[in-house]
């Protein structure tokens, strides 16, 4: 059921990826540089945005502002990706002014970034590289995850990550987080919800087809 490029990339050395080239290919054969930030290892780090995730990612500058409660800040190559860099699924997330949209960590199977101009592949973007996020999809391993937590910065979160074979040719994910972030003491106190659902169908001929959908409501005074 995992759609090849998207799956989860567990302990793989040199995952496949539809980053730079739009088709699975390993990291090692595409000809420009992509990292590779796994939703284990924003877990991991029990990480409540994106932009922290790419913190210690080469040639990125993540949070440049320092603590934002509602903006992914990601610059690649010393330019903004926030507006023109950011994709998701290989599409792109287009930004205006301070609008832009916000993409929580819980969404994602897997954040890539890939450095240097790519307008050949994606049209129009940031000059530094592109960040496309990958979003979580029916997996061929059925799972069920609950996690309750609470972090020394203020957060405190409650999830539910659901995925199981409907049939031998359907597979559903669900999954839900209910978060409440302090903000350091900078901003009122807020609460983010947070909802996916993807259903992935198999046909006879071996073609999948995988169809997702999220919702985000965050509720803060900033």
């Amino acid at each position: 059921f995992s759609m090849r490029g998207a799956e989860p990339v567990g302990d793989q050395v040199d995952p496949l990826t539809l980053t730079g080239v739009l088709t699975p290919t390993p990291l090692t054969e595409v000809p420009q540089s992509i990292s590779v930030v796994s939703a284990e290892s924003i877990a991991r780090r029990n990480l409540g945005k994106l932009d922290e995730a790419l913190q210690y990612t080469a040639g990125v500058q993540a949070a440049p502002y320092a603590y934002d409660s509602d903006t992914n800040w990601i610059f690649l190559r010393g330019f903004d990706a926030t507006q023109t860099g950011l994709f998701m699924d290989g599409s792109q997330l287009l930004s205006y002014g301070f609008g832009s949209f916000y993409i929580d960590p819980f969404l994602v199977e897997r954040v890539e970034v890939l450095r240097g101009p790519s307008s050949m592949v994606y049209g129009s973007s940031n000059p530094g590289g592109v960040v496309n996020l990958v979003s979580r999809l029916p997996t061929d391993t059925p799972g069920h995850v609950a996690e309750v937590g609470v972090s020394s910065q203020g957060r405190s979160w409650a999830s539910i990550d659901w995925s199981d074979h409907l049939s031998e040719s359907v597979a559903l994910r669900f999954g839900a987080r209910l978060q409440r972030t302090d903000g350091f003491g900078m901003f009122a106190p807020g609460m983010t919800g947070v909802m996916f659902g993807a259903l992935t169908t198999v046909f006879d001929n071996g073609g999948t087809l995988s169809v997702a959908a999220n919702y985000t409501r965050m509720d803060e005074t900033h």
